[in-house]
């Protein structure tokens, strides 16, 4: 369905281009015409092939972005094509003394104000409507979450990555052991990760309480709850632990560099003493023992995981009681949903300063291609300085991640790490669209002061060239 579409654009663009030359010749429009003709061909054209490929990619806010700015651009350039196409037909053409009007000093002040909010607020706006788009619905939030965090192949490098931030961010551990093991877990290759969880905690599982939790937060925010209502079966967990233990030891032996085990551990062990506690068995033994270790390990870490008070079931809204009252929460919820309301239709203020400067240009000041492309101009640079960031996603959500190491646990860093890197990853088409902006930019101006540059080309160019040739042929004839 896409070729579909881009052929019959492309078609109707190649035959309007037919009918719009041959009229064009006939008249025996000026240079002008034939420029902004084409440009704005060619922009309405590019804006609706680019709204087709971005439906077909899921991405209808990017549809619209290519007919607001492209095609609107090209519409400007018909309109400008049209106009003078009309003043410069044969009948109507006339000599008389060009005069200059003066620039409107008000007008011009307000088309610049209107030209540099729109620019600063357009790169911002449309960031945020992509996030929007990225987390808008349940569904998508869900396929995000499944794509970045809960599925096999993100999984390993999520835990690895809460596993840093904790390291970087968190609270340093007490005691040598606690820091060995962190350390050592973030080493742990992906498919061993991937192993350990779905021992523990399948991925049909994990994503089961992903919709559950996803479906509590978007009922809570439409009910007049002042909690999610959740509940987590924890008892399930512990025991599966209890039942996986001796998979636990024989995957930590395996995983872990632990130290070598001491000559008295290994007398005791071999005296068949084995010992009740976890720590103990944090050690390398050697291969003759490590069977004996991994059952007798997997008894000990079920005796310390039963006297680990955790409850049967988690209730969400009793965890959150404590640190977040009613009132407090009420609150929270209708500061979500009118933010949700408003951030839906904010891209559309920094479009409408934009137009209304275009018009305000085109309508009131004199030459109004030169002034067009100052703001073609102007919106592309500010465009192209906010966007910087994008240039190096990575960088920029680890400066992100600092800024907020105080204000949440490390899976909630981490969490923001991945979806932080795909909204940035998914804004990174601003960077064409403004470079596309500033060559259109360029080119009117260009064409507005061409006069001017042909003036200081024949002065600096032409000019000295002729006289040097003059020389030549002077001193050829001596």
């Amino acid at each position: 369905m896409e070729q579909l579409f881009l052929i019959l654009i492309c078609s109707a663009a190649l035959a309007l281009a037919v009918y719009l030359y041959q009229k064009g010749r006939q008249q025996k429009v000026t240079t002008r015409v034939w420029i902004f003709g084409a440009l704005g061909l060619f922009m309405i054209t590019f804006g609706l092939a680019w709204c087709v490929t971005s439906f077909e990619e899921g991405e209808p806010f990017a549809g619209y972005m290519g007919i607001l700015v492209f095609s609107g651009v090209g519409v400007l350039s018909g309109l400008l094509a049209y106009s003078r196409w009309k003043k410069d037909r044969p009948a109507k053409k006339t000599i008389s003394m060009v005069v200059k009007k003066p620039v409107p000093v008000g007008i011009a002040a307000v088309i610049a104000l209107l030209t540099v909010l729109g620019a600063i607020l357009l790169p911002y706006a449309i960031g945020g409507n992509r996030f929007l788009n990225l987390f808008n619905s349940s569904e998508k939030l869900y396929a995000q979450i499944e794509k970045n965090v809960l599925s096999d192949r993100a999984l390993p490098f999520f835990v690895k990555r809460v596993l840093a931030y904790e390291t970087l961010y968190g609270e340093y551990p007490d005691n040598l052991e606690q820091r060995l093991m962190q350390s050592m877990a973030s080493g742990i290759k992906d498919s061993e990760m991937k192993r350990l969880m779905d021992s523990i905690l399948p991925k049909k599982e994990r994503l089961s309480l992903l919709k559950r939790a996803i479906g509590s937060g978007v009922v809570w925010l439409d009910n007049k709850e002042p909690y999610p209502q959740l509940e987590l079966q924890m008892a399930l967990y512990t025991n599966r632990l209890m039942e996986k233990s001796e998979f636990l030891m024989d995957w930590l032996y395996k995983n872990f560099n632990f130290p070598v085990m001491d000559s008295i551990a290994v007398s005791k062990v071999n005296a068949g003493v084995y010992s009740e506690q976890m720590s103990d068995y944090m050690v390398t033994p050697p291969d003759s023992l490590k069977s004996g270790m991994i059952a007798n390990g997997a008894i000990a870490l079920q005796k310390q995981l039963d006297g680990i008070e955790i409850p049967g079931q988690m209730n969400m809204a009793a965890q959150i009681r404590p640190n977040l009252s009613e009132s407090d929460a009420h609150k929270l919820k209708s500061q979500v949903n009118t933010l949700s309301a408003f951030l839906g239709w904010t891209w559309l203020l920094p479009i409408v300063l934009l137009m209304v400067a275009f018009g305000l240009t085109l309508w009131k000041l004199p030459e109004p291609m030169k002034y067009l492309g100052f703001i073609l101009v102007t919106v592309s640079g500010v465009g192209l300085l906010v966007c910087d960031p994008l240039r190096d996603i990575p960088t920029t959500v680890h400066m992100l991640i600092q800024d907020l190491d105080d204000m949440a646990p490390s899976p909630a860093l981490a969490l923001l790490d991945r979806m932080a890197f795909e909204t940035l990853k998914s804004t990174t088409f601003l960077l064409p669209m403004y470079n596309i902006i500033l060559l259109v930019g360029l080119g009117l101006l260009l064409f507005a002061h061409r006069n001017g540059i042909l003036r200081i080309l024949q002065r600096f160019v032409i000019a000295p060239k002729r006289s040097m040739d003059k020389k030549d042929s002077t001193i050829e004839k001596a």
